[in-house]
């Protein structure tokens, strides 16, 4: 049976570049590891366009990290992460992102 928690919201401010990772861990026998990301999409929340800039992505083990910039104050997005793992499993992953000049 697969384990999963509900999603964190994250905070960061418009002029903010932020590292983030993604654990897929839950989702996954404990000797398989990602090998690919497929894709990292973001839309604001009710499907309007994001523009939200992440980059810097990469693999660590079960984990996909990247940097997050950008994105309009008061609005928060919604992140989506699809991998191919070794044991040729697609997995998706999302996250809540409020952007917010505290």
């Amino acid at each position: 049976m697969l384990n999963t928690s509900a999603p964190q919201l994250l905070v960061k401010a418009p002029a903010e570049r932020r590292y983030y990772s993604m654990d897929f861990s839950a989702l996954m026998d404990s000797d398989e590891t990602i090998i690919s990301i497929n894709s990292i999409t973001s839309e604001k929340r009710g499907g309007d366009i994001s523009n939200l800039l992440i980059d810097g992505t990469g693999i660590n083990g079960q984990t996909v990290e990247m940097y997050i910039s950008s994105g309009t104050d008061y609005s928060t997005y919604r992140v989506e992460v699809q991998i191919t793992t070794s044991d040729s499993n697609i997995l998706q992953g999302d996250g809540l992102l409020k952007v917010s000049d505290k």
